[in-house]
């Protein structure tokens, strides 16, 4: 069962329930029964270190706005 709430999105079924932050869109509570189990919400990670080819092409400079990201929504 899906449900909608103020600042979550909730999304139930026999064995857990799980909560989405709206404005984040982060996984902020997991329970299986006992309790939820998350302490911080889940985020999208789309940085790699970088390799020799990288920097032969620039792509910290490049695709450096998607490290920046993750700094503020850290």
């Amino acid at each position: 069962m899906l449900s909608s709430l103020e600042n979550e999105v909730v999304l139930k079924a026999e064995n857990f329930t799980a909560s989405f932050n709206k404005k984040t869109g982060a996984l902020s509570k997991l329970d299986y029964g006992n309790g939820n189990i998350i302490q911080k919400g889940i985020s999208a990670n789309f940085w790699r270190a970088t390799t020799d080819n990288d920097y032969g092409f620039n792509m910290p400079k490049h695709f450096g706005v998607w490290k920046k990201q993750l700094k503020i929504k850290s």
